[in-house]
């Protein structure tokens, strides 16, 4: 029988232990215990059970533009607010690439920025905005004040009798 799913596994063992001929008494969570502990111990000593690997991802800000040419007026730190939408945003920078002329980059973008709508930074600045593009990774945990690279660690779980991958990301951020 070939096992493609948890379920399918925990079926599987049950039937291994003689059940339904014998009444198996375990309860679910016992049964996600075990199976999480036959996985972590695959994972540890089976010499196929982990690959290890790195990935670097660019992390960028979010943009704004802006229908003046004064986003390098707009001070780091601060935090710009749509006057329609309500949206916030916290003024950035990228290495090598500062807000200048009708682009001003943000992070922590929260709600929706509106097309035509003014917004004002905490400093006194008002522009009318044109549009916004939030970026993929905008958020406080991994956008820092001059953003940078993040590189990140994925375990990457190969149970290739069982035709099933696992994968489990740790991310490691550099500003």
């Amino acid at each position: 029988m070939a096992v493609g799913t948890r379920e399918q596994l925990k079926q599987y063992a049950l039937r291994a232990l003689g059940a339904p001929v014998l009444e198996i008494n375990v309860d679910e969570d016992q049964l996600e215990d075990r199976l999480d502990e036959a996985l972590e111990y695959f994972k540890l000593y089976h010499y196929d059970g982990i690959e290890k690997f790195y990935m670097k991802q660019k992390i960028r800000a979010s943009e704004i533009v802006i229908s003046q040419s004064i986003a390098q007026t707009f001070k780091l730190e601060d935090i710009v607010t749509g006057q329609t939408s309500g949206a916030t945003a916290k003024v950035s920078l990228e290495l090598g690439r500062p807000s200048t002329g009708t682009l001003l980059l943000v992070r922590n973008i929260t709600g929706t920025f509106q097309a035509g709508e003014t917004i004002l930074a905490g400093a006194g600045q008002s522009a009318t905005l044109v549009s916004a593009t939030k970026r993929e990774y905008d958020n406080t945990n991994t956008l820092r004040l001059m953003t940078g690279y993040t590189v990140s660690l994925v375990y990457y779980h190969s149970l290739k009798h069982h035709h099933q991958r696992i994968y489990s990301t740790y991310s490691i951020n550099y500003a």
